[in-house]
């Protein structure tokens, strides 16, 4: 019950939560666990339902390696991803001036929620895809505020960068298909 709790608490953005959770050596392994329980849980609930939809509706059989392999690897490319994705936040942190103990705090701490909010996200989708996102930076900020040790404006700042890299990025992806789209008409 202590993960939902301190899950909670970094939620409600409070500072101490925030400090205990950085400062807890079995929170690696509790967000660890998390990770693995929710990827599995929402891996079989829809990888259930495609395999039951795709034998339905195309009578086809389909044998119970492959999936089951996929099934099982899952969560480790999610969990590298997730790994990049928080390293360049936490670059982004150093670059204005954050002094964190080491990375594993920040990774552990800012990503704590995940397991929690990931089904959320996938289920709610187009309605909680938006909330969730921008709570993700609320957090994001707190987690600068208090492992990166940064103060309110270069904590800004580096919200500010983030959200930048972030549109830059999209724009790349869609300047990449539109591009693609128009050199195979």
């Amino acid at each position: 019950m202590g993960y939902f709790k301190d899950v909670l608490g970094l939620l409600l953005l409070k500072d101490e939560a925030y400090k205990k959770v950085g400062n807890d050596r079995q929170a690696f392994k509790k967000f660890i666990l998390a990770h693995f329980i929710s990827t599995y849980a929402l891996s079989l609930f829809f990888g259930t339902l495609i395999l039951i939809g795709i034998q339905f509706l195309a009578n086809v059989k389909i044998g119970v390696l492959v999936p089951l392999l996929i099934l099982l690897i899952l969560p480790l490319p999610l969990l590298l991803a997730n790994y990049v994705c928080t390293f360049i936040s936490h670059i982004i942190g150093l670059a204005v001036g954050g002094r964190p103990h080491k990375f594993g705090d920040f990774f552990k701490v800012y990503n704590y929620v995940n397991p929690v909010l990931n089904p959320l996200l996938i289920i709610g989708g187009n309605i909680l895809g938006p909330i969730i996102g921008i709570w993700q930076l609320c957090i994001l900020y707190k987690t600068y505020r208090n492992i990166h040790r940064l103060n309110l404006w270069k904590a800004g700042a580096a919200i500010a960068v983030h959200i930048l890299l972030l549109l830059v990025f999209i724009l790349v992806i869609f300047v990449s298909f539109f591009y693609l789209i128009a050199s195979t008409a």
